[in-house]
């Protein structure tokens, strides 16, 4: 389980590293990053690690020098140091603003950070992939053959402004042609554009997505749902308050039902409320309401709460750890 922890960690600190020092950039926001995602995805999600960083409690969350996240896991902090020392980067000082655009099988990633090319690259030839110089607008471009992925192909390029942009070949290269000033990037797509308009874009993060009905599956009996009416999902996150606030919004045409599944939905969020488990406390900080066009579930939870979950997952956690194994169990 640990093993899986660390991998997936790692995956998230590529995607995060992929992104790291250089000059000073002019005036870079996430305006600036989405100005630079293809016309032609679904969606984006956007982080705004910047604001996260400048509240102290979401500052000590991120800290990775604390090593949190490896809590008894002495291999995997050994190889997180490892890699903060290689490659000198600190997510929670050098990342500004992370953007993701989501295709339907593909997607391509951009970030504004503080990096050393040059360490990042050694880092990924060392550890992960064979990586080969492609010549394409005389840009910092590179095609990424991960050897620990089934040798997929991922392209990297690296701006002269403190941003990186990774992800599916050809997606990159439409990043570069719209930093070149060519082609129309997603702030030109009127259905996205219509969907920000409805979404908290101030907050630690944020997303909207369009959905294509077809690859929905047929809800179940249990919810009175048309799933085939879903046309879009809008989601933000922030902490307002000393307390971490968001809210998933799916857009429904489904007018007739919209209601009855809000109603069904609280009242399965009342009963998993009173369950013994230490997650149902979340439950009660939770909502869903509806209108003829959408249901949404609200989110909002205490820093208190967050403290408190922490402390007993934590302490579940060490449990685990100082259990000693079953002589009596055989290896399978």
């Amino acid at each position: 389980m640990r093993k899986k922890i660390f991998i997936f960690s790692l995956i998230l600190i590529t995607v995060f590293f992929l992104t790291n020092c250089g000059k000073k950039s002019k005036s870079i926001n996430t305006d600036s990053l989405l100005s630079l995602v293809p016309s032609n995805v679904n969606g984006v999600l956007v982080f705004n690690s910047l604001k996260a960083r400048n509240i102290d409690y979401l500052k000590n969350m991120m800290n990775p020098k604390a090593f949190d996240i490896f809590k008894g896991d002495k291999k995997g902090e050994e190889k997180y140091k490892e890699f903060l020392a290689e490659t000198g980067i600190d997510f929670s000082r050098d990342v500004n603003y992370v953007v993701v655009g989501i295709g339907d099988k593909t997607g391509v990633i951009l970030v504004n950070v503080k990096y050393d090319k040059t360490k990042l690259l050694n880092y990924l030839k060392k550890k992960k992939a064979k990586l080969d110089k492609i010549d394409y607008k005389n840009k910092d471009f590179y095609l990424m053959e991960d050897k620990n992925n089934g040798n997929k192909k991922v392209a990297i390029v690296f701006f002269d402004n403190n941003i990186i942009s990774t992800g599916e070949e050809n997606l990159v290269k439409s990043v570069i042609d719209l930093y070149d000033g060519g082609k129309e990037s997603i702030l030109k797509n009127g259905e996205i554009n219509k969907l920000t308009k409805q979404v908290n874009r101030d907050g630690i993060m944020w997303g909207v997505f369009k959905i294509n009905p077809n690859i929905i599956p047929k809800q179940g009996k249990m919810i009175p749902l048309d799933t085939k009416k879903i046309t879009a999902v809008i989601a933000n996150l922030d902490y307002v308050n000393n307390t971490l606030e968001g809210s998933i919004k799916v857009l429904s045409g489904d007018s007739k039902n919209n209601k009855k599944v809000a109603e069904m939905l609280n009242g399965l969020k009342a009963g998993f409320s009173m369950g013994k488990n230490k997650f149902a406390k979340i439950f009660e900080h939770l909502n869903f309401v509806s209108d003829a066009d959408s249901i949404t579930l609200n989110i909002s939870l205490p820093q208190a709460l967050l403290d408190q979950l922490k402390k007993e997952a934590e302490a579940k956690a060490k449990g685990l750890l100082n259990q000693k194994p079953d002589s009596n169990k055989k290896d399978i």
